[in-house]
């Protein structure tokens, strides 16, 4: 909690400092530093939030599931699985700015030349964190210490970790939605 407590600051900082400055808030380069920040906030929020969201309660048979600190649902455990995956969007921002300074160290672009670009860094790591969190809504369950999309475990009985996906018997929606972005 207070690792993502830290970055939740560190985060905001860099927004604040970009924010001050017109300069600054036009520039492409300082866009995609308040994109990966921005996703960050939201990634560690929930991280913060650590095991609160689990449910405290098999919804199949009513007994405890004996994790420390759950006191949530099978709906605050999606809300917060959203979250997350919606956060791996600093990844795809990070990705953006990755691409921006090569253009701008090995291939000597400036600004101006990148600003008739911009929708192409801007929108697509929003776009694909978006739908990647919303693509696992039927997958989010919880992994112990966070909700998100757990590895399929064989044999699982009681709180299954996808109770009416197809793809419940393969790693697929953990490729798609954790391994595949990062």
């Amino acid at each position: 909690r207070s690792s993502g407590f830290l970055s939740i600051i560190g985060s905001s900082l860099i927004i604040w400092d970009v924010s001050k400055n017109a300069q600054n808030r036009h520039s492409l380069m300082h866009q995609l530093l308040v994109g990966v920040s921005v996703g960050d906030i939201i990634g560690a929020i929930c991280y913060c939030l650590s095991t609160l969201p689990i449910p405290q309660y098999d919804p199949d048979y009513g007994i405890s599931l004996g994790i420390y600190g759950a006191k949530g649902n099978e709906k605050t455990c999606t809300a917060q699985g959203f979250f997350v995956q919606l956060g791996y969007m600093s990844v795809f921002f990070n990705l953006a700015l990755s691409t921006y300074y090569l253009m701008v160290v090995k291939y000597g672009m400036r600004e101006s030349q990148i600003k008739r670009y911009r929708y192409f860094f801007l929108l697509p790591p929003v776009v694909i964190g978006i739908s990647l969190a919303f693509a696992g809504i039927p997958f989010y369950n919880y992994i112990m210490i966070i909700c998100h999309v757990p590895p399929y475990v064989p044999g699982l009985d009681g709180f299954e970790w996808v109770q009416n996906s197809i793809s419940s018997s393969s790693w697929g929606p953990v490729l798609l939605l954790s391994i595949l972005p990062l």
